[in-house]
Order: C-alpha cells, then structure tokens, then sequence
C-alpha cells in the first residue's frame, strides 16, 4: 500500500469485498495516513464517498488497465460541490468526499492528480466535472 502512488486507481479489499479505489494520503506532524477511496457502486450513494484508513501492509493493488477514471469536459459550476462531486479551482482538480477520521471537519478535498488529501479547497473560481470510472467495459459512478 504505502509503495502505490497518490492519485492511482487500486484494487482494495473492505469487509472482504474487492472494490475499486481511489488512493489518498495525508500528511500529518510525524507520519502519513494512507486511505483508499470506494468509487464503485456499492450499497451506499456516491454522497456518502469517504475516506478509509487502510494500514500500509494491507492488500491494495493496482488496478492498472482493469479499471480507468474518466473526467468530464469542465462544466460552470452553481453553489458549491457536495460530497462526491470533482471540480477544477486554481490548485488542481479535487473530489469532495467524508472524512470519518476528523471530529473537527466533516469534508476533505482529495486532489485526483496526486491523491494529497486537503482542506478548504472551495474557493476561488470552480469549475466542476462529471467522473466516471470505466471497469472492464462498465461505467459506474458518474455525478456531476
């Protein structure tokens, strides 16, 4: 896990159910917390994507041509992204999701070029898009 770059599309085991990730990290004082990301269908609404802690000697692997992140023409946005939605600001493009570790911040905004984990990340001018993961011929999870 720890040796799979920010930003790759994995295979990850949760509950014993395989499922297609985003990877995350955060940066903390003295470590860095490794996450994974569900972007699959699963039994619960893409309003609900959130990070999972995952142990860097966990089973994670690269999806590599299994599955594929595909972003949408960058589209004006309105209000401000809700959970699940990915936007362009000045910084990069990022994916609001749940942050279940953090007591003081409900959201976190995950870069999908690196897979840093930030925070206030919406503000500026917005862009949002539309994502879709590509899985052996299946679409799954678009939002917008």
């Amino acid at each position: 896990m720890a040796d799979i770059e920010g930003g790759a599309l994995v295979r990850a085991w949760i509950d014993g159910q395989e499922h297609v990730c985003l990877k995350a990290f955060r940066v903390g004082k003295s470590h860095v917390s490794h996450f994974v990301i569900p972007l699959d269908p699963g039994p619960h609404p893409l309003t609900n994507l959130a990070l999972v802690h995952k142990d860097p000697e966990d089973r994670v692997e690269l999806a590599g041509n299994k599955a594929k992140l595909i972003l949408s023409p960058p589209l004006p946005a309105v209000g401000l992204p809700d959970v699940g939605q990915a936007f362009i600001n000045d910084q990069g493009t990022y994916l609001k999701v749940r942050d279940s570790d953090s007591r003081v911040r409900p959201f976190v905004y995950v870069d999908l070029a690196t897979g840093e984990v930030r925070v206030r990340q919406e503000h500026g001018h917005l862009t949002f898009v539309q994502w879709e993961v590509e899985r052996k011929g299946r679409f799954f999870g678009l939002f917008g």
